[in-house]
């Protein structure tokens, strides 16, 4: 072959090469495009998912906020017209035997006021309050006084220790206001207030048991003693 077919044969392969390098890289240009805009539409499509779920979820969190409400409001109705020893019972007193056992054998005195039970006059809903927490705390294993009777007045539940009580005694005092708290329960107060709780005189009161002779069944009351906690349970607020 002369050398001007040589010549000519290698001008045409660079052309050729030049031709195949230009339609790969447009082929590849092509696909990095097709890649890209699929890429896109995937992201979009997220997007738009990720969108309606975000909105979805939206929904569902102000259903769930609205069916809260209406659970304290139709709670809060129970506070306020039901009788509060509704309260007391099931899982709420499990609960407060749970958080009040800690403090086994803390003394206790239960009173109620003068005004909630009388010859003329029983407050069904306070002596009723009176009844279950005197039993809760018995069987929480506190040492509960038999009740008394005090000149007092107002509305929710009072829990009060000695300025000198021990720090066992005031923190088994918070401890149960706080529980009471969490019933919920109204409370006097935003703790358990420190004073003095002198206890009046008490009438004569008679316990026959089970029995039916009350010959010398007196009830007597043990001195109140520093290290003993006050629960006044007063009237529904």
């Amino acid at each position: 072959m002369s050398l001007e077919a040589w010549k000519t044969l290698f001008e045409i392969t660079g052309v050729v090469l030049l031709f195949l390098t230009f339609l790969s890289g447009a082929g590849v240009l092509f696909t990095s495009t097709r890649i890209n805009e699929r890429q896109a539409e995937k992201l979009k499509q997220f997007d738009s998912d990720l969108t309606a779920a975000k909105f979805a979820l939206s929904v569902q969190e102000e259903r769930a906020a609205n069916l809260e409400k209406e659970a304290a409001a139709l709670l809060k109705q129970l506070i306020d017209q039901g009788p509060r020893s509704h309260l007391l019972y099931g899982e709420r007193q499990e609960r407060l035997i749970e958080q009040l056992k800690p403090f086994t054998g803390q003394k206790i005195e239960v009173r109620f006021c003068r005004a909630s039970f009388n010859q003329f006059f029983i407050d069904n809903d306070t002596m009723g309050v009176v009844m279950r927490l005197q039993d809760i705390l018995r069987k929480s294993l506190w040492s509960v006084i038999p009740f008394v009777i005090d000149n007092c007045g107002g509305n929710g539940i009072e829990v009060s220790v000695n300025p000198k009580a021990p720090d066992t005694v005031r923190k088994a005092a918070d401890a149960l206001w706080l529980a009471l708290h969490e019933v919920p329960l109204a409370m006097v107060g935003d703790k358990p207030f420190v004073m003095e709780s002198p206890r009046p005189e008490q009438p004569k009161t008679i316990d026959c048991g089970t029995t039916s002779n009350c010959e010398n069944k007196e009830v007597t009351f043990p001195p109140l003693g520093h290290d003993t906690i006050v629960l006044t349970v007063l009237a529904h607020p």
